[in-house]
């Protein structure tokens, strides 16, 4: 038997091997566009210290702290640090001078940043900075009463390069005004920083510290940071 086809069968498998030749063509040699992922980091990888400065001329006639974590990634070349309200508001009777706010991390390299969100209520903070940032990995559960948790960042303005502060305790409950409340020891410098529990997840920000008891730290619980990280896809 010969190999001779009909005309209309002859097209229909030169139709296929060309059509697989370009598969095989375009396949091979045109790249697909990069695909973002998020990079996930550990605590000291995700802990920035925060800096807000007022310069005139060359001098800098104030200075705010706080601190910290790189919780958003999902742009390149963007990332988003999480912080308090209070720390990005800075000092109202300075309205009249555009402040300096820069994050730096642990092993002393500094970013310029720009306040992208505030949320007044939840006392909540976004600042963007130009740099694909690790990201610390938000918890699925709230922890329960009496869990042991941690924080890291820079009470006091602690700041010193190659060295980042983790203080234990435990989650005491919610407070009548919806917040969260921790039990171990923070001061001013550690607004911002991020709670996290056992594995490292991140379930709160630092907002405030009871003034007669040092002990006893307040701030946004693991919800309303989901919430308010919602409105920005």
């Amino acid at each position: 038997m010969g190999l001779f086809m009909g005309g209309n069968k002859m097209k229909h498998v030169i139709s296929v091997l060309a059509v697989c030749f370009f598969v095989f063509l375009f396949g091979c040699c045109i790249k697909p566009n990069k695909i973002h992922t998020k990079r996930y980091g550990s605590e000291v990888s995700t802990s920035y210290f925060i800096e807000i400065s007022y310069i005139v001329g060359e001098d800098s006639i104030m200075k705010i702290t706080g601190s910290g974590a790189a919780i958003s990634n999902t742009q390149d070349n963007r990332s988003l640090v999480i912080t308090a309200g209070h720390v990005c508001k800075g000092d109202p009777n300075l309205f009249f001078i555009v402040p300096d706010i820069s994050i730096k991390d642990v092993y002393g390299n500094v970013i310029e940043a720009r306040i992208f969100a505030i949320d007044e209520d939840t006392d909540l903070c976004l600042l963007e900075v130009e740099s694909n940032l690790q990201i610390t990995k938000i918890a699925k559960s709230s922890p329960k009463i009496l869990d042991n948790v941690h924080y890291v960042g820079y009470p006091a303005g602690l700041y010193f390069q190659g060295i980042l502060h983790r203080l234990e305790g435990n989650y005491s409950g919610v407070d009548p005004f919806g917040n969260d409340v921790w039990s171990f020891p923070a001061i001013s410098g550690a607004s911002g920083s991020p709670v996290y529990n056992n594995d490292s997840e991140l379930i709160g920000i630092i907002s405030a510290v009871h003034i007669e008891f040092h002990h006893v730290v307040m701030g946004a619980s693991l919800e309303k940071i989901k919430e308010f990280m919602a409105r920005f896809p």
